[in-house]
């Protein structure tokens, strides 16, 4: 179940810290890591930045469930469009033991 081309991140983005963990572990898996953006503001509108984390999704081959995804409404949003697009849903832990 090798990974080709960027992998998006998906997960509760209220603490960047499992998102950090999770791409230095890809990128040592030899898979590329893709997740934000991080250049919106705090106050940005939610569905702004909805929006343009599904943009930057779209950019990607598949993507990486982080723990906890199902809980947070964006991540969850973005799964079910990934889904939707034919996109392959893989949770981390799967994705580095297939070894990329």
């Amino acid at each position: 179940m090798a990974a080709t081309g960027k992998v998006w991140l998906c997960g509760p983005f209220r603490d960047l810290a499992p998102f950090e963990a999770a791409e230095l572990s890809l990128r040592q898996a030899g898979i590329v890591p893709c997740y934000g953006p991080h250049d919106l503001p705090a106050t940005a509108d939610p569905d702004a930045a909805a929006r343009a984390r599904i943009a930057r999704m779209m950019d990607c081959e598949s993507v990486c469930l982080l723990d906890g995804w199902s809980s947070d409404a964006v991540a969850d949003f973005e799964h079910t469009v990934a889904k939707r697009v034919g996109m392959r849903c893989v949770p981390l832990v799967i994705l580095l033991s297939a070894g990329g």
